[in-house]
């Protein structure tokens, strides 16, 4: 008799879409926890997220390049830099 992989007590493939969730670590940390979510507050994590987010429109909304607003976005505000 022949099974399936996934009858065979193989999981499924995931997605591209459910991989990419998955590896997305500061999604399932506590925002309260600074150890847990490298150090940072949920105050400082969401100033980053918002600069961030206002570098990358201000870029033009490009593609793949979200860590380097991130970035960016963490040395301004956690540094004092530019638009801080």
């Amino acid at each position: 008799m022949t099974t399936s992989g996934a009858s065979a007590g193989k999981a499924p493939e995931k997605s591209a879409t459910e991989k990419s969730a998955s590896t997305r670590t500061h999604a399932a940390t506590p925002a309260g926890d600074p150890q847990a979510t490298g150090g940072l507050t949920e105050t400082e994590r969401d100033r980053i997220k918002r600069r961030a987010h206002g570098l990358w429109r201000e870029a033009g909304s490009p593609q793949g390049r979200d860590r380097e607003f991130w970035e960016q976005a963490e040395l301004q505000v956690l540094k004092g830099g530019p638009s801080a």
